[in-house]
């Protein structure tokens, strides 16, 4: 859990106020979700996020699962709503996992973002670029997003007859833990052949520059699902050129997600001064279709736990009110005028009681000379 300093609220304000705003500015609109659901939905959709469910008991014995993921309350949402052209929704919800082995709860503060259009490399590169540019307006700079596709190692496994299809995850899970000598000593044990085992051992360890994976991959790949996945993430990428963000990307072709719904492009953005992922997202379309009967679905989540503790603590944009005015009683006409002129001009203001008419600037911590406040108002 986040530790909690004097700015940690001020900074959770600071963060989703911007964030808001930014998503609604590419058309998204804000949606709210519930916090429980039935654990047997979970069950019947393999939405199981293994044992970091937290559960509980209704009044009438029901099991219900407290939101564990997003996406999946989102969907049930979604599958209420009147379907529409341009569909795109947000979100601010905490989830609840049981994370540790003491079973002590962690809550996971997120916002995201969640489009349900038919998938196209315009779609996709759109919304990697707002994950990347809602970063820029908080003011990190210095990050790395990591591209990937579903299909492209598992189109690999499913050539493999000796790995059964309740084995998947594990060779998977090797994989995206660049865990080589346990890939290795799995699939000897497995007698995998060896033109299948080389290429697992490469892809374990496929990922870097941009350019110089891809090309590698092409080698790799041995079937038309493995190639459509390549030309599916150099098409998104050729995309985030012409948005000039694709010195920020690298390519990884071994990860996943935890909850194993995505089927297309993946995504997961990282800072330097963060200890994971700070957005992770992806293409879901047969879940939008199963759940909600959408032909797509793209989105991703942001953990604003780690980009709360990447932010300064020294931030300006952390204090909500701009002007504080003083007033008297005598002059509490005069008060309630320029605080109306000031949130006009689109301040935040707050009207308070004082023994002198006066104003003072919240981030700067001065009062206002008669000049400044004619200049500010402009009269």
């Amino acid at each position: 859990m986040l530790h909690r300093e004097d700015n940690t609220q001020k900074k959770y304000a600071f963060l989703k106020d911007t964030l808001s705003m930014f998503y609604k500015k590419y058309g998204y609109e804000q949606i709210t979700i519930p916090m429980f659901m039935p654990y047997e939905l979970y069950k019947k959709f393999n939405f199981s996020h293994q044992n970091e469910e937290l559960k509980l008991i209704d009044g009438n014995g029901n099991i219900l699962v407290i939101r564990a993921d997003a996406t999946f309350h989102v969907l049930k949402t979604v599958s209420t709503l009147k379907s529409k052209e341009n569909e795109k929704y947000f979100y601010e919800a905490k989830v609840f996992r049981n994370m540790n082995k003491d079973y002590t709860l962690d809550e996971i503060n997120q916002t995201g973002v969640e489009c349900f259009l038919k998938e196209s490399n315009i779609v996709d590169s759109d919304i990697i670029a707002l994950a990347i540019n809602s970063l820029f307006a908080l003011g990190i700079k210095d990050i790395r997003l990591d591209l990937s596709h579903a299909d492209f190692v598992y189109a690999l496994i499913e050539e493999i007859d000796e790995i059964k299809k309740d084995e998947v995850e594990i060779v998977h899970k090797f994989i995206e833990q660049k865990n080589r000598d346990d890939l290795i000593s799995y699939l000897d044990k497995k007698n995998v052949d060896i033109k299948y085992k080389d290429k697992l051992i490469d892809i374990c360890m496929l990922f870097g520059d941009f350019e110089e994976v891809i090309n590698k991959a092409k080698t790799i790949a041995i079937n038309d699902k493995m190639n459509d996945a390549l030309d599916k993430i150099e098409g998104v990428y050729n995309i985030l050129k012409l948005y000039d963000l694709d010195k920020y990307v690298y390519l990884d072709l071994g990860f996943t997600n935890a909850m194993n719904y995505y089927s297309g492009i993946m995504f997961k953005v990282y800072s330097i001064d963060a200890g994971g992922e700070i957005i992770n997202g992806g293409r879901y379309d047969r879940l939008a279709r199963k759940i909600a009967g959408r032909s797509g679905a793209c989105g991703f989540s942001q953990n604003l736990d780690l980009t709360a503790q990447i932010l300064s603590d020294n931030n300006d944009d952390f204090f909500s009110v701009d002007y504080l005015i003083y007033s008297t009683k005598e002059d509490i006409k005069k008060g309630i005028d320029m605080s109306k002129q000031l949130r006009a001009k689109g301040y935040n203001v707050s009207l308070m009681e004082g023994k002198n008419f006066k104003v003072v600037d919240r981030k700067k911590n001065r009062n206002l000379k008669r000049e400044e406040i004619v200049n500010l108002i402009g009269e």
